[in-house]
């Protein structure tokens, strides 16, 4: 049988199975599993959710990044590659046919999960290299070959320059990514993480999905394995995009509560916040909750550069309440310690870790007609000073609201005075001042405070 046949036989089996899918109403779970296959295969689906999961080509700019670009011209040099597997198979005999096809088979469609998702570049890769190889091969012989049919010998120099050239594109984008690309993680993510290791309290299996350890820490997805690893800290959502709902309800939920449910249920005791997940990482967030990037962000062309400007809605949720306002608004999250680099367009950290605690009831027993709230000044680990405020509201005989910093200065992160805490009656603004303890903050205990 024609080696053609393998290829045809295995595109008509997939149309067969497909069809019969679709008329024997999903044939005992075939269509799904086609799906998911299809899924895996090509990531339409991911396209602003996961950046490596997303299609190497799908629209103008994505062509225009990958034709202009040294990944381009190796696509190019592995399909003129594998062009030249072609024509040796039909010089060669049946058995090396046979083994020349398979490696055919192998590369190509590797290459065709590339184009699918970019991060089956890891895959292809290795066989491009082998492509472009034989490419090479093929052009000595065919220079060999032309250089002989005028009596002379290979020219050694135009040789050498003909390997220079199809290698080169690789040679110089892996001088410009060992030059100018250091690892994601350096800086003020690698102090940060192992900050946490030493600061926090180690937990058991940590390295086993089938034990419950004694907390996790949240994050958002890209960063878990970080986490795992250097921290040695159990993650809620990984780089399996395992947890990753859970992630994106939490740092773009809008209310306290929402928020604090999803750490009960998922055991977390820490969170991370960072000028990345704000900034960069918003729209991807934003596509996974199917909501607007527009409605938090207001994003402004300036030539080549894009301004993000943060609307009312984004400072109102987790994320905005404890990057931009250091956990201004919430009772249960506390800043424990920022990296050392300043976002100069923000004025915030790179990094920031909050720690999520029951934190001190205050309870100001003034006239139900009045307002009141507890302000407390504070200084980080950077020596940044910031401000905590919290509103209270109204809750049978009195106002409540709830703290998640205590007054003393045992901490990094600390209050460099009391609480004063405000009782307002129109015109009528009455303040006290408040020492609260470390263990009313970790025991959830009730202050009563009288106007």
């Amino acid at each position: 049988i024609s080696w053609k046949a393998f290829p045809l036989a295995i595109l008509a089996i997939f149309i067969i199975s497909l069809l019969l899918s679709k008329i024997l109403g999903g044939f005992f779970g075939l269509e799904g599993l086609i799906r998911t296959g299809m899924g895996y295969i090509w990531g339409g689906e991911m396209i602003g959710k996961i950046g490596e999961a997303e299609p190497l080509i799908y629209d103008l700019d994505t062509l225009s990044q990958v034709v202009f670009s040294w990944l381009g011209l190796n696509i190019l040099f592995s399909l003129a590659g594998a062009a030249a597997i072609v024509v040796y198979m039909r010089k060669e005999e049946r058995r090396m046919q046979q083994g020349l096809l398979l490696l055919l088979i192998w590369a190509v469609f590797s290459i065709l999960l590339t184009l699918g998702q970019g991060r089956f570049l890891y895959i292809s890769t290795i066989f491009m290299g082998m492509l472009i190889s034989i490419l090479i091969f093929y052009a000595l012989d065919r220079l060999k070959k032309f250089q002989e049919e005028r009596g002379a010998k290979l020219n050694r120099a135009l040789a050498a320059a003909v390997i220079l050239l199809l290698v080169l594109p690789t040679a110089i984008d892996a001088f410009n990514f060992a030059n100018n690309s250091p690892p994601a993680i350096a800086g003020d993510w690698h102090d940060s993480l192992f900050w946490l290791k030493e600061n926090s309290d180690p937990t058991s299996h940590f390295a086993d999905p089938e034990e419950i350890p004694e907390y996790s820490v949240m994050s958002w997805w890209d960063y878990g394995n970080w986490i795992l690893y250097l921290s040695e800290r159990p993650v809620v959502a990984n780089n399996f995009q395992t947890g990753i709902e859970d992630a994106v309800k939490f740092y773009l939920a809008e209310d306290e509560k929402e928020a604090t449910e999803i750490m009960d249920a998922r055991g977390a005791r820490y969170v991370f916040a960072d000028f990345g997940i704000a900034y960069g990482k918003l729209p991807s967030l934003t596509e996974w909750a199917d909501e607007d990037i527009s409605s938090y962000m207001a994003l402004e062309e300036y030539g080549a550069q894009l301004s993000a400007k943060p609307k009312e809605r984004f400072f109102n949720t987790t994320l905005g309440k404890l990057y931009l306002a250091d956990g201004t608004g919430m009772g249960r999250f506390r800043l424990i310690h920022e990296s050392s680099t300043i976002m100069g367009n923000v004025g915030k950290s790179r990094v920031m870790i909050f720690q999520y605690v029951p934190g001190a009831l205050l309870k100001i027993h003034t006239g139900r007609d009045g307002n009141g709230m507890a302000l407390l000044n504070m200084t980080s680990n950077m020596d940044r000073r910031f401000v905590y405020l919290n509103q209270a509201t109204w809750n049978g005989d009195a106002l409540e609201v709830r703290v998640p910093y205590s007054t003393e200065r045992e901490h990094e992160v600390h209050a460099t005075d009391p609480y004063m805490v405000f009782s307002v009656h129109g015109d009528d603004v009455k303040a006290k001042t408040v020492e609260v303890s470390e263990e009313d903050v970790l025991q959830g205990r009730t202050i009563d405070i009288n106007f």
